[in-house]
């Protein structure tokens, strides 16, 4: 029997929101594994104690923006899409009786009120999650960066005058004083008036302004033009392509889980790669220095400067980079000269240094399991990009592109974490037992070992090196 309904519903109806998530939802998985604890600590200094108006919950916003990378929603249709859908109510912890925060709370909280540190305090904290976990091997890492479009387009770029110091300043302006307070004569009648004279010369062409689509012709340099939309974006080349303004991403993953253990953003330079990779190298041997060994840094061909391998010798890691990439230099020889400048000698120890660090990756072996490894964190890429909107910057400026990374890799690593079997004493109090503490204090002894090495030998890495003992090699 055919039945018609008459499109009225109850007035009242009671329901649970938790009822309508399905029990394999990733929500559902996500909300099971994610503390957000961190938020209270890292956003304390930002609200007053006894001023002002109530606050929106800071959990409850940053499980919106949470949100919106997770399911690459810009922030207006979350905001849209929050109001009906009852899964992302449960999410963020809201019922139907409660209001959803307007789209410009979450402006002003990213950009005014909690700024880039609170978000990288909430990614090492799940980061540190992972590790409690058991998740995290963190005895190889992988470094690598990628290109993210601007939110500016090339029409934009306008050139930008020279800078100038003060003195050159001054100079100016007191020739053009001069010029001005110099009589003039009159002219004289009897003599023609002159072919080159300021009347005849036609008028400096004015330099082009942002947004004239006529830019056919010129040259745009990153030295001689700088966005209006975006100042930070700049001009970058990858490959046959043509050059966009464009920032650079750079993530350092842990080899065996997935899991990415720091990440910043940068200018769009070449070189920027290394430096990157040095300092999320100190971030994670700073931060996480007690849990993980750091024994192997994977990298492609941009990672094969001299100087660069030295300084991540100096640090106790093996990089394995593509040997053949790697430039053959002759070590300097010793400075005969009894009295050398301080500067002269530290320009020649880093040359040595260099040198020795490329003759002792050339020589030493790739285990090959390792070389094949480094592609992983293409995967990563991949995913970033075409799940979380990473192909393209959500803001302007480099601070918001450092939040859009972390939020990024904090949105993977939860997705890491929640794919993790959840067993009845996992987590860190699953650490606290079996061999966890001795593994933690032979880690922090081989680090003090090899600190003290360092310290001993002028080159540790091609006189003694903890890396070439027999049967110290990765565990996959």
């Amino acid at each position: 029997m055919l039945s018609k309904s008459d499109g009225q519903g109850q007035m009242f109806q009671y329901i649970q929101l938790e009822d309508l998530v399905p029990q394999d939802h990733l929500l559902r998985r996500i909300r099971a594994v994610l503390d957000l604890k961190a938020i209270y600590a890292a956003t304390e200094g930002c609200y007053s104690a006894n001023r002002g108006r109530p606050s929106v919950d800071p959990t409850v916003a940053f499980r919106m923006m949470l949100l919106g990378y997770l399911f690459n929603l810009p922030e207006r249709r979350l905001c849209e899409d929050l109001q009906m859908h009852a899964g992302y109510r449960w999410f963020c912890g809201l019922d139907f009786n409660q209001k959803v925060p307007d789209r410009t709370t979450l402006v002003k909280l990213r950009r005014h009120q909690w700024g880039e540190a609170v978000f990288r305090e909430v990614m090492r904290a799940g980061v540190q999650q992972c590790i409690d976990a058991g998740l995290v091997k963190g005895s190889a890492v992988v470094v690598d960066g990628s290109e993210v479009r601007a939110r500016a387009a090339i029409k934009s770029l306008e050139a930008v005058a020279p800078e100038q110091s003060v003195d050159e300043f001054v100079d100016k302006v007191v020739r053009e004083d001069s010029a001005e307070a110099t009589p003039q004569g009159p002219a004289d009648p009897k003599e023609p008036p002159s072919s080159g004279s300021s009347a005849a010369e036609p008028a400096a062409s004015e330099p082009r302004k942002a947004g004239d689509e006529n830019f056919h012709g010129e040259k745009f340099t990153n030295e001689t033009h700088r966005s209006k939309t975006d100042p930070d974006a700049r001009l970058f080349r990858k490959g046959n392509t043509g050059a966009t303004l464009s920032y650079l991403v750079h993530n350092a993953m842990d080899l065996k889980s997935g899991v990415i253990l720091a990440t910043t953003a940068s200018h769009a330079y070449s070189a920027q790669e290394r430096t990157a990779a040095i300092d999320m190298l100190d971030e994670i041997q700073g931060q996480f220095g007690q849990e993980l060994l750091l024994r192997f840094l994977l990298m492609d061909a941009n990672y094969t400067e001299a100087r660069f391998l030295a300084q991540v010798l100096s640090r106790g890691v093996e990089p394995i980079v593509p040997t053949d990439r790697v430039a053959k230099s002759p070590v300097p020889g010793p400075l005969r000269r009894r009295l050398i400048p301080l500067e002269t000698g530290r320009t020649h120890r880093d040359k040595v240094h260099a040198a020795e660090a490329a003759r002792h990756v050339r020589g030493r072996e790739r285990p090959p399991e390792l070389a094949r490894a480094r592609t992983r964190i293409e995967r990563t890429w991949a995913e970033a990009k075409e799940c979380h909107g990473m192909r393209r910057a959500k803001g302007l400026g480099l601070e918001m592109m450092n939040i859009q990374a972390l939020m990024t890799a904090t949105v993977q690593n939860l997705r890491r974490l929640a794919s993790v079997p959840r067993k009845e004493g996992s987590g860190q109090a699953a650490m606290r037992v079996g061999g966890a503490h001795l593994l933690t204090a032979l880690n922090s002894a081989a680090a003090a070992l090899h600190h003290v090495l360092n310290s001993l030998f002028r080159s540790p890495w091609s006189r003694l090196n903890l890396f070439t003992i027999p049967g110290f090699s990765p565990v996959f």
